[in-house]
């Protein structure tokens, strides 16, 4: 599947591909989950009768789309926001790479330069990519992906295509400030 998406983005024409984002939520994060109860971190635990309810993690990939050939017509932008949910495959034992499924949802065009021309354009922008996925053919808004950390700054995400080796590799550097 992987490969049938690349393939046609690779064949929109006249398109120059700017600063690409991910930002994942709703994992690891400190700010976000529910005490045990205990005043210090030194407090030892007695457990909790709260229910944990944790944020469904989310994964926001931004791609910056610049469209500059265009025959005399002036220059247009947007910001391609694909929003995934995912989750840690039932099958992962730990070690070095986390193999993740991720769910597409929707798809906007955002800070786009054609909706600062049309007011209410940028509601109309998004897609709801997941959905009709699934309804062109079931399971194909779901996306494996293994995902290995090299270092707290640098991870890799290599999309899989079911059953099979990597089919394309991507290095991400966290954001600094």
């Amino acid at each position: 599947w992987a490969s049938a998406v690349y393939a046609v983005t690779d064949a929109i024409p006249f398109y120059d591909i700017g600063a690409v984002y991910q930002t994942i939520q709703g994992v690891c994060d400190e700010t976000q989950g529910q005490s045990d109860g205990a005043t210090s971190i030194g407090e030892p635990s007695d457990g909790t009768s709260a229910t944990f309810v944790l944020p469904t993690p989310t994964l926001v990939s931004e791609v910056t789309l610049n469209v500059a050939r265009n025959f005399g017509l002036p220059a247009m932008s947007s910001i391609m926001t694909t929003t995934c949910m995912f989750e840690v495959s039932p099958a992962f034992a730990g070690g070095t790479a986390i193999d993740l499924m991720l769910s597409i949802e929707t798809t906007a065009a955002e800070q786009s330069t054609i909706a600062a021309l049309v007011p209410g354009l940028d509601q109309a922008l998004t897609f709801p990519s997941g959905r009709v996925l699934e309804t062109l053919k079931e399971g194909s808004s779901k996306v494996p992906v293994r995902i290995s950390y090299l270092s707290p700054s640098l991870r890799i995400a290599r999309p899989l295509e079911y059953g099979q080796e990597p089919v394309a590799v991507f290095v991400y550097t966290r954001k600094v400030g």
